[in-house]
């Protein structure tokens, strides 16, 4: 076997590097986020004994890039951890995170993003952190580094609903699949009567209010008649609300779910 020169080795190098970059990117961003939320989770203890009692900080991060979810799902949170019950919930994107659509997107995507966006959130004063993606992206590193709560949105909803045979309402089928994976993960499919979609792909999420409850609606009814679910977690959010309210079985929000998780943790 020839030994190959100095120079090609060099030239395959490049060659592999220049193919792999955006992975290159990818491990040297999360090393750096993890690093540096190391370091400010080190510092957290002690900056909020230090402060005086006042609201207790929440940080909502939407892994999924859009800033009219964030607001969405920051809405629906403070509905949970209201500021006259002493919260202060404050919602921030994931920069640069995957766009909802129907497509299947990687589930680790956005896990850099997320991090950065904690670091963004100043987390040496923050009191907890909801991460709002059902696939829970980042929520095991920042738990790794930081000493505050750290709920992730998906493993709330399912562990809560899993007191009894529980299905789920998805708005597209690539949110269906990081659902399963999320069951999977858990080890709840034993519980899970199944998965319905309440469109065919990122139409699922079109503007129009009356036709997005219609759809969840019978996606939620599919879950209950056809698959006997007793209770369903409608994963989407405030343009669901209603979508079950002439079935006799609990309906769960994600973002809700987390909040009353995050709740429990502060007391």
């Amino acid at each position: 076997m020839d030994v190959p020169d100095l120079e090609t080795i060099k030239e395959w190098m490049g060659e592999y590097f220049h193919e792999h970059a955006g992975e290159f990117a990818t491990a040297l961003g999360l090393a750096r986020a993890i690093r540096a939320l190391r370091s400010s989770g080190r510092r957290a203890q002690g900056s909020r004994s230090e402060r005086a009692r006042g609201p207790r900080s929440v940080v909502l991060i939407n892994a999924n890039g859009s800033a009219a979810a964030t607001e969405t799902m920051t809405e629906l949170a403070r509905r949970t951890l209201r500021p006259e019950d002493g919260f202060f919930v404050h919602g921030v994107t994931a920069a640069d995170g995957p766009r909802p659509s129907g497509a299947s997107v990687d589930p680790r995507a956005a896990v850099p993003q997320v991090l950065a966006a904690a670091l963004r959130a100043r987390p040496d004063t923050t009191d907890a952190f909801v991460v709002s993606d059902f696939g829970d992206q980042a929520a095991t590193e920042l738990r790794a580094v930081l000493r505050v709560p750290v709920v992730g949105m998906g493993e709330a909803a399912l562990l809560e609903a899993s007191s009894a045979r529980f299905g789920v309402a998805a708005g597209t089928p690539g949110l269906a699949e990081s659902i399963a994976a999320r069951i999977d993960a858990l080890g709840l499919a034993s519980r899970c009567t199944g998965i319905r979609v309440a469109g065919d792909g990122a139409e699922a999420l079109v503007p129009d209010p009356g036709e997005l409850r219609a759809r969840w609606a019978t996606a939620v009814t599919q879950c209950v008649d056809q698959d006997g679910a007793r209770t369903v977690i409608v994963a989407g959010g405030e343009v669901a609300e209603g979508a079950g309210e002439s079935l006799a079985v609990p309906l769960i929000c994600p973002v809700a779910a987390a909040c009353r998780r995050v709740r429990s943790l502060l007391g």
